[in-house]
């Protein structure tokens, strides 16, 4: 958290977390044929650099509306895919009633993901190189998925985001993560 030095009466929260998921009983399997749903018809291109720049509406290949597998569109061309390796984006989410970001499945396991907060960045491992670094084992590339909810990255250069990730006595952090996991 960073305080502003001169008020000391504001703060700013980068909140998001890292978690990741395969849901493939065999461990050393890509998260590929995850069938993947995100509530979003926004969502932010990166430039050149990785940085956030641009708000779009979500196109055909990153449009996860309609539940469908992550390799289904992945290995198409499409610049942002290959800035990104692949998927590592941010989108921003639809509001709901029920506050549901998103649903990750395989055959006979399911996630679903419930936040408050504004955005979820899907990453599907594209930089990770194989290494023993896990409790079971090797991470793989593509071995995961991470979904993270988080606020907009980068906000202040987005008008209607400026303040979003600013905390105050008035304003203060409330937001939730929920992960509920259907067998």
């Amino acid at each position: 958290m960073y305080q502003d030095v001169a008020t000391k009466t504001r703060a700013y929260i980068s909140l998001t977390n890292h978690v990741a998921f395969n849901l493939n009983e065999d461990k050393d399997t890509d998260i590929l044929n995850h069938q993947l749903f995100i509530n979003a018809s926004k969502m932010i291109n990166l430039d050149k650099e990785f940085i956030p720049s641009k708000i779009v509406s979500v196109n055909s290949v990153f449009d996860f509306r309609m539940k469908k597998e992550i390799k289904r569109d992945l290995f198409l061309k499409d610049e942002q895919l290959l800035i990104g390796k692949g998927y590592d984006h941010p989108y921003i989410l639809d509001k709901s009633i029920d506050n549901l970001a998103c649903t990750l499945e395989v055959e006979d396991l399911k996630v679903n993901i419930y936040t408050t907060l504004p955005v979820l960045v899907l990453y599907i491992g594209n930089f990770i190189e194989e290494q023993n670094n896990l409790i079971s084992g090797k991470s793989h590339y593509r071995g995961s998925v991470a979904l993270e909810p988080q606020g907009i990255p980068n906000n202040q250069e987005f008008k209607e985001y400026k303040d979003n990730n600013i905390i105050t006595k008035e304003k203060p952090l409330k937001e939730y993560i929920i992960w509920e996991f259907i067998m």
